[in-house]
C-alpha cells in the first residue's frame, strides 16, 4: 500500500500523488493536523507542495515545527 501525498494535513484533503512503502523522504516542516492513529503531525515535504501524516512515518532527523 502506498502513503497518499495530501494537498493540506487532513485525509479530508486533495490526493497530489504516493510514496511505495520504506521509501525516504526530505521534509522541511511540521504541523499539527488531523488526527491519524495516535497523532496529529503531518510533515510537509521539501520542495514540493504536499502533506503525509505522521501517523505513518519514521523520523531519522528532527524536524523543525512550524
Amino acid at each position: 500500500m502506498s502513503l497518499r501525498i495530501r494537498e493540506h494535513p487532513t485525509t479530508r484533503s486533495r490526493v497530489l500523488g504516493s510514496l511505495p512503502p520504506c521509501t525516504v523522504i526530505a521534509v522541511d516542516r511540521s504541523q499539527a493536523g488531523q488526527r491519524v492513529g495516535n497523532t496529529r503531525t503531518w510533515y510537509g515535504l521539501e520542495g514540493q507542495r504536499g502533506w503525509v501524516s505522521g501517523a505513518y512515518t519514521h523520523t531519522l532527523r528532527p524536524v523543525l515545527t512550524g
